[in-house]
């Protein structure tokens, strides 16, 4: 935590321009690096390269404004019908790469496990009525809304999808990043099998094209930028959320689990757990990428440096292990999210849903989480450091112990910040 405890004061806080005038705001098109059009099949898949430009001396980024595009066409053969698994768009992006003049900013895998996760998160009116719209989700004549809107063969959509980044997307915290020279993303398209979902089980194909980035910029009036960087010293600063994956298998029938997350940060906010059949994750008639099963969970903890978050461990069963009851996971992975005791969040599943411990069906939902963020106020960086020690997850299953051999994904979200020298451009990050 002394790392961050400085690291921000409120003449270098961008989030402080949006109050100032002379700011315009302007949408930019970025298109891929090279290619147009990326046709896709069975478990192929595609690597995409966009190189953001830097807009002027005096220009920020809005990720919370910004998103990805693109055209969508399906091969699922003429007897079927397809969809986007989970019933989301962001299924088609396996995986995400943020450079600066070749450094690394930010590395984001299971990209789409994540995106899944986060769309469960909303209201199913919201799930069924606005994402059918932006993200190609499930229809109100849809049996959950997990279920994809169908597609015929060489059906057609068009999706606008939130950007999963910490300093070019919605985990920017509400803060503007620097636009410099030299940011690049690279988007990696998820192998059709995995990023679509039919009913005929077959081997399944798209063609991408019209694909680009939406980016919203920020022109600031330049002796107002002058002062924010004479202010910072010449160094401009960015809060971001980042988000880290680790994966790990489990072994079907064992009863006692302890997951390592090797993940070093200096503040860690939370830690979110998923759990998916193994053998789902390239079956074209499964949801593959938010179909999550309950591992038979009695109970669960998270432990660094000796110590037991919480103390007590979090129970998901009743005293024989017999019955599942989710009320106390749901409660902390709420937290999370901020959003333990509102009542203006929801998510897309219910009891039955988040306790499958089949995970077959394409509305089968568990999951946990665990916040060790001390502030309510996303925009703080107060989380607990893991520089010494790694995360681990005790998970505790029932005497049948895990149903099927399992895929365990684990997700750190961090406090990171991105620096600008806004005199040599220079950039680098802390977290």
């Amino acid at each position: 935590m002394s790392t961050f405890e400085t690291i921000l004061h409120p003449a270098m806080d961008l989030t402080s321009m949006r109050q100032l005038g002379n700011v315009k705001t302007r949408l930019v098109q970025v298109n891929p690096e090279s290619g147009t059009t990326f046709s896709l099949s069975g478990t192929g898949v595609q690597d995409i390269f966009f190189s953001l430009p830097s807009g002027g001396s005096s220009v920020l980024i809005n990720g919370m404004n910004s998103y990805l595009c693109y055209d969508i066409v399906f091969d699922c053969g003429a007897s079927e019908v397809v969809g986007f698994s989970n019933a989301d768009g962001n299924s088609v992006v396996r995986s995400l790469e943020v450079t600066n003049s070749g450094q690394t900013i930010e590395s984001l895998e299971r990209y789409n496990v994540l995106s899944a996760l986060m769309s469960d998160m909303k209201s199913v009116d919201r799930a069924r009525n606005l994402d059918s719209i932006l993200m190609g989700g499930a229809l109100q004549t849809s049996s959950s809304s997990k279920q994809p809107r169908e597609f015929a063969d060489q059906g057609f959509c068009r999706v606008a999808l939130p950007i999963y980044s910490a300093f070019y997307g919605v985990l920017s915290a509400g803060q503007y990043a620097v636009a410099t020279d030299g940011i690049r993303m690279r988007f990696t398209l998820e192998a059709p099998d995995t990023a679509l979902i039919s009913g005929g089980g077959g081997t399944l194909g798209y063609v991408i094209s019209n694909i680009s980035l939406k980016m919203e910029y920020v022109d600031v009036e330049p002796s107002v930028f002058a002062q924010l960087v004479s202010e910072g010293g010449g160094v401009l600063k960015t809060h971001g959320i980042g988000v880290q994956n680790t994966s790990t298998t489990l072994v079907a029938g064992t009863t006692s689990n302890t997951i390592m997350i090797p993940v070093r940060k200096s503040a860690v906010k939370h830690v979110i757990n998923t759990f998916r059949r193994t053998d789902n994750l390239t079956a074209s008639n499964r949801n593959s990428t938010g179909g999550r099963i309950n591992p038979n969970c009695s109970r669960l903890n998270w432990q660094i440096a000796g110590r037991q978050y919480p103390p007590i461990q979090i129970r998901n069963a009743n005293s024989a292990g017999t019955t599942f009851a989710g009320g106390e996971p749901m409660a902390e992975l709420l937290k999370c999210f901020r959003n333990l005791h509102g009542n203006t969040g929801d998510c897309v599943f219910d009891a039955v849903m988040y306790e499958d411990i089949v995970g077959q069906n394409e509305s089968s939902a568990f999951v946990v989480g665990y916040n060790f963020d001390t502030d309510a106020d996303p925009l703080s960086i107060s989380g607990i450091s893991t520089l010494s020690d790694n995360i681990f997850l005790q998970l505790d299953s029932n005497s049948t112990g895990i149903p099927v051999a399992l895929t365990a994904d684990s997700f750190v979200f961090y406090d990171a910040i991105l620096t600008t020298d806004m005199s040599t451009g220079q950039v680098s990050i802390i977290q």
